[in-house]
Protein backbone atom coordinates (compact mmCIF):
# COMPACT_ATOMS: atom_id res chain seq x y z
CA UNK A 1 0.00 0.00 0.00
CA UNK A 2 2.22 2.82 -1.23
CA UNK A 3 1.12 6.06 -2.88
CA UNK A 4 2.79 9.13 -4.32
CA UNK A 5 1.31 12.45 -3.14
CA UNK A 6 0.86 15.52 -5.39
CA UNK A 7 3.93 17.06 -3.70
CA UNK A 8 6.05 14.02 -4.72
CA UNK A 9 6.19 12.51 -1.23
CA UNK A 10 6.15 8.73 -0.97
CA UNK A 11 3.65 7.45 1.62
CA UNK A 12 3.75 3.84 2.80
CA UNK A 13 1.66 2.10 5.46
CA UNK A 14 3.66 -0.20 7.75
CA UNK A 15 1.37 -2.43 9.85
CA UNK A 16 4.17 -3.76 12.07
CA UNK A 17 4.64 -0.37 13.83
CA UNK A 18 2.23 0.62 16.62
CA UNK A 19 2.40 3.38 19.25
CA UNK A 20 0.26 3.80 22.38
CA UNK A 21 0.69 6.79 24.70
CA UNK A 22 -0.99 7.59 28.02
CA UNK A 23 -0.71 10.80 30.04
CA UNK A 24 -2.20 12.00 33.33
CA UNK A 25 -2.28 15.78 33.86
CA UNK A 26 -3.14 17.87 36.92
CA UNK A 27 -3.58 21.66 37.07
CA UNK A 28 -3.80 24.12 39.95
CA UNK A 29 -5.31 27.61 39.71
CA UNK A 30 -3.82 30.22 42.06
CA UNK A 31 -6.83 32.32 43.05
CA UNK A 32 -6.15 35.96 43.98
CA UNK A 33 -9.06 38.35 44.41
CA UNK A 34 -6.77 41.38 43.94
CA UNK A 35 -5.58 40.37 40.45
CA UNK A 36 -7.56 40.67 37.18
CA UNK A 37 -5.93 37.42 35.97
CA UNK A 38 -5.54 33.98 37.53
CA UNK A 39 -2.14 32.25 37.27
CA UNK A 40 -2.08 28.46 36.92
CA UNK A 41 0.43 25.61 36.80
CA UNK A 42 0.12 22.09 35.40
CA UNK A 43 2.18 18.91 35.55
CA UNK A 44 1.78 15.67 33.65
CA UNK A 45 3.29 12.20 33.81
CA UNK A 46 2.83 9.29 31.45
CA UNK A 47 4.43 6.72 29.18
CA UNK A 48 4.72 5.82 25.51
CA UNK A 49 4.82 2.21 24.31
CA UNK A 50 6.20 1.57 20.83
CA UNK A 51 5.77 -1.86 19.22
CA UNK A 52 7.94 -2.58 16.17
CA UNK A 53 7.70 -6.11 14.78
CA UNK A 54 6.66 -7.57 18.18
CA UNK A 55 9.45 -5.77 20.09
CA UNK A 56 8.00 -3.33 22.66
CA UNK A 57 9.96 -0.32 23.92
CA UNK A 58 8.61 2.01 26.62
CA UNK A 59 9.58 5.59 27.35
CA UNK A 60 8.71 7.96 30.20
CA UNK A 61 6.74 11.07 29.24
CA UNK A 62 6.38 14.26 31.30
CA UNK A 63 5.16 17.81 30.84
CA UNK A 64 5.03 21.06 32.78
CA UNK A 65 3.06 24.20 31.99
CA UNK A 66 2.45 27.60 33.57
CA UNK A 67 0.25 30.44 32.42
CA UNK A 68 -2.45 32.95 33.24
CA UNK A 69 -6.15 32.99 32.44
CA UNK A 70 -8.49 35.94 32.38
Amino acid sequence: DATLTPDNFFVMKIDSVKDISVMLNACYDVMHTDLPVSPYMCAGLGASFINIADHVTSKLAYRGKVGVST
